[in-house]
């Protein structure tokens, strides 16, 4: 259970303005486009530290670049070498190192669609991944990922998911996949007022899945207001109320909801990281997971999240929890190539 495991480590920032004042300065992700990238050279290299065995250097080469240049090496390797070159990765690495030079060498839409497909295929749901990747993509990568998973899996992602949910949970995810986030950079009052209603209203009186969806269709301009209205006209927090109210995987979705309307999305993800990283050893998946999706993205900011509510930075955490190669990897990533493409 997401919220149950990541509820003793979630310390919450008080102030919300504080937060929204640290994310109006967001540096974004910490992997860039490297401008001295050429194709057939970087396809050599590969082609060396493959042979050669070295390991870490793979997974390092692949971090001097930018998810799109990585596409750009399958053809010229295949060309020169006659080989798949995601298959020559995952002959010559194994373990977490495998985990994650794969992890990098998908498009950043294919890594989303691959861990959804994970996280319904076989035995048991994953609802985790589900809640974590549904709740914080943008309607564009949605759109995307929904395009991809049905052209990799023959099925729709609304198939798979409502096949392997139930409740309010299933329907609130079937609403989110619908792409319902206004991503417009202004809060309508008259929009503003009728959400503070709406969330107002005991949830025996509306379905609950329709009530909290709110919390994913309004911009991020409304979302401070709306929190402050509902607050003002109940009483209590929001949060309170959706402790009181919701239960399972849907309380989990809506609390995810609730944080990143509340927090942000760096401080979620922050907490994620913190989730995966502590307890009886660290989710190695859930961090390649986060880390990688992250890293062209907002990772920079997580970063600084995590070092303002931890109380220590991020490197030393996975210092800490990793060990070898794999740390180094993992390290290079949160670090970044900022250095390497000047």
């Amino acid at each position: 259970n997401l919220i149950n495991q990541s509820i003793v480590s979630f310390r919450p920032i008080e102030d919300l303005r504080e937060q929204q004042m640290i994310e109006s300065k967001m540096r974004g992700g910490t992997i860039h486009m490297s401008v001295h990238f050429d194709d057939n050279t970087m396809a050599e290299a590969m082609e060396r530290a493959m042979r050669s065995g070295d390991k870490e250097k793979i997974v390092l080469q692949l971090l001097t670049i930018n998810n799109v240049q990585r596409q750009m090496l399958r053809t010229p390797y295949k060309v020169r070498y006659g080989k798949d070159l995601e298959e020559q990765i995952a002959k010559s690495l194994g373990g977490d190192l495998e985990k994650l030079a794969l992890s990098l060498m998908n498009t950043t839409t294919k890594e989303d669609a691959v861990c959804l497909q994970t996280a319904v295929k076989g035995l048991g749901t994953d609802e985790k991944v589900l809640t974590e990747i549904l709740t914080t993509r943008t309607n564009e990568e949605l759109a995307a990922i929904k395009n991809t998973y049905l052209s990799n899996f023959k099925k729709s992602l609304e198939e798979a998911v409502a096949a392997d949910t139930s409740g309010d949970y299933k329907k609130l995810l079937l609403t989110i996949l619908q792409g319902i986030r206004d991503e417009g950079n202004f809060a309508n009052s008259a929009r503003v007022r009728e959400a503070v209603e709406i969330l107002s209203t005991p949830a025996d009186k509306k379905e609950k899945h329709e009530k909290y969806a709110v919390l994913g269709a309004a911009n991020f301009h409304e979302l401070a207001q709306i929190l402050d209205g509902v607050q003002l006209k109940t009483g209590k927090s929001l949060e309170e109320q959706i402790k009181r109210e919701c239960s399972g995987d849907f309380k989990d979705a809506v609390t995810a909801l609730y944080r990143i309307a509340a927090h942000g999305k760096p401080r979620f993800f922050a907490d994620q990281i913190q989730t995966a990283v502590k307890g009886f050893g660290t989710n190695t998946k859930d961090l390649i997971r986060i880390l990688v999706s992250r890293s062209e993205n907002d990772l920079e900011d997580i970063k600084d999240v995590y070092q303002a509510v931890y109380g220590k930075k991020l490197e030393d955490t996975l210092k800490e929890e990793c060990k070898g190669a794999y740390q180094h990897a993992l390290l290079s990533l949160v670090r970044g190539n900022k250095n390497l493409t000047a």
